[in-house]
């Protein structure tokens, strides 16, 4: 699993990928996390390296994988 990573976002605080299981991890600034299950590490690296992590999350994961909040 690789560590937290850092997002400078207006919404995103920080992200992680689990590549084991495919799961991509979303603590967002009102310190809730989730969990994205199924996510390719490629949607994992081209939402780290988005313009905008917020938009790309929105329109390129949230709706197309299974998630839940886990905290």
């Amino acid at each position: 699993m690789m560590d937290w990573v850092d997002i400078k976002s207006s919404n995103i605080d920080k992200v992680k990928y689990d590549d084991r299981n495919n799961t991509l991890y979303v603590l967002f600034d009102e310190e809730s996390k989730y969990a994205y299950y199924g996510v390719p590490e490629l949607q994992y690296k081209r939402l780290v390296n988005a313009p905008s992590k917020g938009d790309y999350l929105h329109q390129n994961i949230e709706d197309k994988y299974l998630h839940e909040r886990i905290n």
